[in-house]
């Protein structure tokens, strides 16, 4: 059985992420959390077990490591679902 954890959204900002979430679902975002270690943020959408995670990459925070194989480092486009690994 697949169980499905988070559906993310890659953007150059969390303000685009949200805003991209807002404008297709007409839902706001809550706040989510700060991840210093991969030097990102995000805002969530709770679907019970499922969520759908804007994140970003936090401008003054340097990461210790890889943004979760997400490649957020050099992100440029408009948002779009984005795979973790």
């Amino acid at each position: 059985m697949l169980n499905l954890d988070h559906i993310v959204i890659s953007a150059e900002s969390l303000l685009v992420g949200q805003e991209f979430i807002e404008d297709k679902l007409g839902v706001k975002a809550d706040p989510g959390g700060e991840h210093p270690v991969f030097g990102t943020h995000n805002k969530l959408i709770s679907f019970g077990d499922t969520y759908l995670e804007s994140i970003a990459v936090t401008p003054e925070v340097v990461p210790e490591r890889d943004h979760r194989g997400i490649e957020l480092g050099n992100f440029t486009c408009k948002p779009r679902v984005t795979k973790r690994v």
